[in-house]
């Protein structure tokens, strides 16, 4: 009985743990807190072949979609040490080049420690010359 315990006491303890910093899912999106940078920057001008993602505090990760194009998670250059996902364009890669004028990118983030069960999603869009 007790090695049922365990497991059950730990992840209560998880989630006691989640919510009280504020990163729980119910109060809302923990965006100022975990996110450093958007690369574009949001509304700026870029060439169609610029690195494009998202760099995070340590602890989280994420998936990146350009234009409703999923990003391979192989095609995505990961430095978790410093909280970098990025992507750049290229023959062969899901997005070859950006088009002209307006794109958008969405990155699906979570913590490392709940996964991607209880992630949240910010969204940004700039121009590519």
């Amino acid at each position: 009985m007790k090695y049922v315990l365990i497991p059950v006491l730990l992840s209560v303890a998880t989630v006691a743990a989640v919510m009280a910093s504020g990163l729980g899912s119910g109060g809302g999106s923990p965006e100022s807190q975990v996110i450093v940078e958007l690369q574009p920057e949001e509304e700026s001008n870029v060439l169609r072949q610029s690195r494009l993602g998202i760099v995070l505090i340590p602890g989280w990760d994420a998936d990146l979609r350009v234009n409703g194009v999923d990003i391979p998670r192989d095609q995505l250059n990961r430095n978790l040490d410093l909280g970098e996902i990025m992507f750049q364009p290229g023959e062969g890669r899901a997005v070859e080049a950006l088009p002209p004028g307006n794109n958008c990118i969405s990155a699906t983030y979570w913590q490392l420690a709940t996964g991607p069960e209880q992630s949240f999603v910010r969204s940004w869009c700039f121009n590519a010359n």
